[in-house]
């Protein structure tokens, strides 16, 4: 494959990963989404709208295996090492299906461990305020203390009834479920 396309595939992944919307193909979309506007024949419009969700999805699958086929040979040709790739968001598992990492390897944590952090002081920096929210990443980055230690925290403080549920984050943008709120009860 040409140099240039496999910089596009490239391009492309790198584009998928800070917006997956930019792999939708919009001229596309707006084409079945007329067609479906005009068509007047139940099954017609059934297939018609079968392709117009699959054209606006965003889907990883396409332009990831593309930059799995060609991401070594363009690295290589430009100089581009793996921890450039990662930095830019680039999951280890993904470079090491596109060959530019060994398969043994694992991501360094860029977290240095200076003194550890306990329960108590978890239990300390929950807001005292009534109806104040926090998560549980939310605790445990404010602490410095470790996702499990947080969740064990307020495992144990629910039980207690010292804090309740106030349900999900409504505002959550990033991947997966959206966090649980908890408050002091």
């Amino acid at each position: 494959m040409s140099a240039k396309a496999q910089e596009q595939a490239v391009s492309n992944y790198l584009a998928y990963l800070r917006d997956p919307e930019s792999v939708v193909d919009h001229v596309r979309v707006q084409e079945l989404a007329d067609a479906l506007e005009q068509a007047t024949e139940p099954i017609e419009r059934l297939r018609l709208r079968q392709q117009l969700e699959e054209a606006q999805s965003a889907d990883e699958a396409p332009v990831r295996e593309a930059f799995v086929v060609h991401a070594q040979a363009w690295a290589s040709e430009h100089g581009v090492t793996a921890s450039a790739f990662q930095a830019e968001g680039v999951p280890s598992d993904v470079l090491q299906e596109a060959g530019l990492l060994p398969r043994s390897a694992r991501r360094r944590s860029t977290r240095r461990v200076t003194n550890r952090v306990g329960a108590d002081d978890v239990r300390k920096a929950i807001p005292r305020r009534k109806g104040t929210t926090f998560t549980i990443p939310s605790l445990a980055e404010k602490t410095g203390a470790s996702v499990a230690t947080a969740r064990k925290v307020v495992k144990d403080e629910l039980l207690a009834g010292n804090i309740v549920e106030r349900g999900s984050e409504a505002d959550h943008k990033g991947r997966g479920r959206p966090p649980t709120l908890y408050a002091r009860a």
